[in-house]
């Protein structure tokens, strides 16, 4: 809308003076004319180039250390590309000719313009049109700084790489070619701790929805030289793959290792999984193929992105849980921009299988104290009416998909006392968490811009010594003695008091999706909520 507005100013303004409108052909060439008179003279690769095309795209300021590491390995000079500055460009690309390879950095962008620089994006469109294989370069300064949890995507660490990974991915120039392979490239800056395996989980490169061939490679541009050769070994490997990715070989590279990660002393890691299936993947033995690491510890991006409400909420057992988190690869799917019902639907059915895994290991006797799902969702569109909805779809897809059959969306009235979510076999209680509550609400996100279901197995409450409830008068507020008294209290009295039904048994749907104002006299129909995902001309009037 507001590049519309400008569009419209800058069109007024030009007819009211003497000089050309920057949209009018007969008073001058516009921006997309001058990048078609230029289109020959801007491609980042010559087509008649046997060596392998290698483009590296990073966040950093500059994939500058990434290359000057590949030429202290090679011996060879480095070259700077500069495009004709009659083109416009906003920015200036890098490259390094190598015998094997044609190597071409390019330095972020920006994504959002009020003007688009047509000449960036034909030349941006034609690399990875002509590119062999892909390099995303990334710049660790503080390994556990990255690494922690981030409250947002736009906070410097693995949540800006990974959106601006998959913004690559989802290009449509690179999802017509899936057998290009992939160089994670990371610069430690002599930091031995940093964990490899761990950063291609929180990326999202594991699992049934990512296909292409990959490959993580860290390096420090102050190590020594045998560490700069294993950097350029990674980089023979690309130019190897690009040379046979449209023929049986490629596919044979691709699946040789299907749903592993390999990791070693080295330090590389690589990763390639089986095609992705709407149905959970069952193995012969009735159980489901866990394809991606669920803990904390192993990079789950779900956990990570929960770690801010999992310490910062009141509950005394919380800090504690343990929990596994659920699959969050949408970002990298081509259809992420379908809008949000679609969204909410893939969530429900990537996390079928994981959370059927989960029942398994509570039926061998692992104490596990909940499944955390993340709701893909815009963070502006955050309200407790979305969540409700985002809440509905998801439940109503897992059901469908229960291994055991029973559907638990439609085996009673929801809103009866006796309805409780069932998913293969185990009962849950389901707690949701969003940033449309406040900090006084014991649903609060503590800045998370994200949706969240925990599902919560009834036998951890017993586990931690919630046995039966008790209403509201029961509890002991001064001298709390049992488990779910103190938290009780302890919500209480740090301003986050939450209603407690007095009459017993009561309906649990209408505590999944909590009020704003949690006193009891509103309630939440969630499971009533509309489905169907209004257009934008709805969402923008409302606005």
């Amino acid at each position: 809308i507001i590049s519309t507005m400008f569009r419209t100013w800058g069109k007024k303004k030009a007819t009211q003076t003497k000089g050309p409108s920057f949209s009018s052909p007969k008073g001058g060439s516009s921006r997309a004319q001058r990048a078609i008179k230029h289109i020959s003279s801007i491609r980042p690769f010559d087509p008649k180039d046997d060596r392998a095309k290698v483009l590296v795209y990073t966040n950093s300021k500059s994939p500058g250390a990434l290359l000057q590491a590949l030429q202290k390995d090679a011996g060879q000079e480095k070259s700077t590309l500069e495009l004709d500055k009659s083109v416009n460009m906003e920015i200036k690309a890098s490259t390094l000719s190598l015998s094997n390879h044609h190597i071409v950095g390019y330095p972020p962008r920006r994504h959002w313009s009020r003007m688009r620089n047509f000449e960036a994006d034909a030349w941006e469109t034609f690399g990875r049109q002509e590119a062999d294989a892909f390099v995303y370069y990334i710049t660790v300064e503080n390994s556990q700084d990255y690494l922690s949890g981030s409250k947002s995507v736009y906070d410097i660490g693995w949540e800006q790489d990974r959106d601006s990974l998959a913004r690559l991915l989802r290009r449509a120039e690179v999802l017509k070619k899936p057998n290009k392979p992939l160089l994670l490239a990371v610069n430690t800056k002599g930091d031995d701790d940093f964990d490899g395996e761990r950063l291609v989980n929180l990326l999202g490169l594991t699992g049934s929805s990512f296909q292409r061939p990959s490959r993580v490679v860290t390096f420090s541009e102050t190590d020594s030289d045998a560490d700069m050769g294993y950097l350029m070994e990674n980089f023979d490997w690309l130019a190897s793959f690009s040379k046979h990715s449209d023929d049986d070989e490629a596919t044979a590279m691709t699946t040789e290792d299907d749903g592993s990660i390999m990791t070693s002393n080295t330090k590389a890691t690589e990763a390639s999984s089986p095609p992705e299936t709407t149905a959970p993947t069952i193995e012969s033995t009735g159980h489901y193929f866990l394809d991606y690491d669920p803990t904390l510890l192993g990079g789950n991006p779900t956990l990570q992105r929960f770690e801010p409400i999992k310490n910062g909420t009141f509950c005394p057992f919380a800090k504690a849980a343990k929990l596994w988190g659920g699959k969050s690869p949408i970002e990298l799917e081509p259809g992420y921009g379908k809008g949000l019902d679609y969204r909410y639907e893939r969530a429900a059915k990537l996390n079928a299988g994981p959370l059927m895994a989960f029942v398994d290991r509570l039926n061998t006797g692992e104490n596990l104290d909940g499944f955390c799902l993340e709701i893909p969702s815009d963070f502006y569109r955050s309200t407790v009416d979305e969540l409700g909805k985002a809440v509905k779809i998801v439940l109503t897809n897992l059901s469908q998909l229960d291994p055991s059959g029973e559907n638990s969306m439609k085996m009673c009235p929801i809103s009866d006392t006796k309805w409780r979510f069932r998913f293969a076999g185990e009962d849950f209680f389901l707690t949701t968490f969003s940033p449309a509550y406040k900090k006084e609400s014991s649903r609060h996100s503590f800045g998370v811009n994200r949706l969240f279901i925990l599902f919560q197995p009834l036998a951890s409450f017993a586990h931690h010594g919630l046995t039966e409830d008790t209403p509201a008068s029961d509890t002991n507020w001064n001298n709390p003695t049992s488990m779910r008294d103190k938290t009780r209290v302890a919500f209480h009295n740090n301003g986050c008091s939450y209603h407690i039904p007095e009459t017993l048994p009561y309906a649990v749907a209408e505590h999944v999706v909590k009020p704003v104002q949690d006193d009891g006299k509103n309630v939440v129909r969630w499971w009533e909520a509309p489905t169907h995902d209004e257009s934008n001309e709805e969402f923008f009037d409302a606005i």
